[in-house]
């Protein structure tokens, strides 16, 4: 019903909680797209850890009570509904050999590049790794 902070993502690293991260779409996206504030709460674990199997209503529990330790001020009237997605593979599954395969990061177009998830490769996708690789891009070529 209403936002939850003027911030897009919010990571977090303290184990105690039961997500990883908070991200406001919306703070994205504007509202009058979807008509509502939306917010993703993520925890990629795997499908043996005891998040993964909670059922969807014992998850929205534990997420909305971390939620609040977080933003005290929420209440569950502030939120008009939820959905629970698991996906036993969340990471890009690569074919063998990759490498040949991999996106070119200079494009046909002068002055544009791609910098993608796939060029991570080999390491894990996250958002250090993304940052990483466009910082050795701009700082090796531009």
């Amino acid at each position: 019903e209403r936002s939850l902070s003027d911030k897009y993502w919010l990571n977090i690293s303290d184990p105690d909680f039961s997500f990883g991260g908070v991200i406001e779409h919306t703070n994205l996206v504007p509202k009058r797209r979807y008509g509502t504030h939306l917010v993703y709460l993520f925890s990629y674990v795997p499908a043996e850890h005891e998040i993964y199997n909670l059922s969807d209503k014992a998850l929205f529990e534990r997420y909305y009570a971390d939620l609040k330790r977080i933003f005290p001020s929420i209440k569950k009237n502030d939120i008009r509904k939820y959905h629970v997605n698991r996906a036993t593979h969340a990471n890009p599954v690569f074919e063998t050999p990759f490498l040949p395969k991999m996106p070119k990061q200079e494009t046909p177009v002068s002055g544009l590049y791609l910098l993608d998830m796939t060029q991570i490769y080999p390491q894990d996708r996250n958002v250090s790794h993304s940052i990483a690789l466009a910082k050795e891009f701009v700082e090796e070529n531009l």
